[in-house]
């Protein structure tokens, strides 16, 4: 029986963590030349949000566009790992803490309607 389960985990392999679970709050704070704002995203929005962040997958910084973004974006995410911090960079990458890379292909869009 363990021989089979051993075979089960090397044909499946380990599932990753997915990187937001349970987003109870999403707040935006934007850095432009005009100055710097905070603006926490509420209602319908944070439900858009919530739904567009479940989609965020690790890569490899080498995976990440060259586009940077004319304004900085730093996403502070609340779920149950914590009240984490995200700098969004490109349209679709996102940095967080210890080096890790993100992407979210819905997440901009989001943030745009929401200024």
């Amino acid at each position: 029986m363990s021989a089979m389960f051993v075979a089960l985990t090397f044909l499946l392999g380990c599932a990753e963590a997915p990187v937001y679970q349970n987003i109870t709050g999403v707040t935006i704070h934007t850095q432009t030349a005009s100055g710097t704002s905070r603006k926490p995203v509420e209602g319908k929005k944070l439900v858009e949000a919530a739904r567009c962040l479940y989609t965020t997958e690790n890569i490899d910084q080498s995976q990440a566009s060259d586009e940077l973004l004319g304004s900085i974006y730093i996403l502070e995410v609340k779920d149950q790992f914590g009240d984490r911090m995200f700098e969004m960079f490109t349209s679709e990458n996102l940095k967080g803490n210890k080096g890790r890379y993100y992407r979210n292909t819905c997440i901009y869009g989001v943030l745009e309607s929401s200024r």
